[in-house]
């Protein structure tokens, strides 16, 4: 117990800040949601901007990037495949796509946000890994499938309501 206290106390601020983002997107998404195009983009653009903003603050950005790039491969493939099956209506009155609630980026967010704090808890715990190019780059290739996943999402969501216009 005295070993979790101090990972806790341990932790960054900002850390806590990008949970609570993840769990203000995550219980957002369980309501139904009417949202024009371009706030369809908010999700996407939080996961890429936290993900870049690290890129940026990375020990090797040159052994993160292609990671990042890597881990947006599979996250689209799950994105799109998931949001293939979403029921959904346009309302072309109102400029608004209609989507129905859901768990998944609540859910997902999590799973990504735990991968990750336990990625960056174990390398806090071995400082000799830090600049490792496989322990540098593995918080990004879990960054990369939440990117991906939240980008094929809204391109699919909006390539159906352009092209239904």
């Amino acid at each position: 117990m005295e070993m979790l206290l101090t990972i806790v106390a341990r932790t960054p601020p900002w850390v806590w800040v990008v949970l609570v983002i993840v769990l203000v997107i995550g219980f957002r998404g369980l309501r139904p949601q009417r949202s024009s195009p371009r706030r369809l983009l908010i999700t996407p653009a939080v996961f890429v901007a936290i993900a870049l903003v690290q890129l940026v603050i990375s020990a090797n950005p040159l052994a993160a990037l292609p990671a990042w790039l890597a881990g947006m491969v599979p996250g689209a493939v799950i994105g799109w495949v998931w949001a293939r099956g979403l029921p959904f209506r346009i309302d072309r009155a109102a400029g608004r796509i209609e989507t129905p609630g859901t768990a998944f980026w609540l859910v997902v967010g999590m799973l990504l946000f735990a991968c990750r704090y336990a990625l960056g808890v174990y390398v806090g715990m071995h400082p000799e890994l830090r600049t490792d190019p496989f322990w540098v780059a593995a918080p990004f290739l879990v960054a990369g499938v939440g990117s991906g996943m939240a980008l094929a999402w809204a391109a699919l969501l909006l390539r159906r309501y352009f092209r239904d216009s």
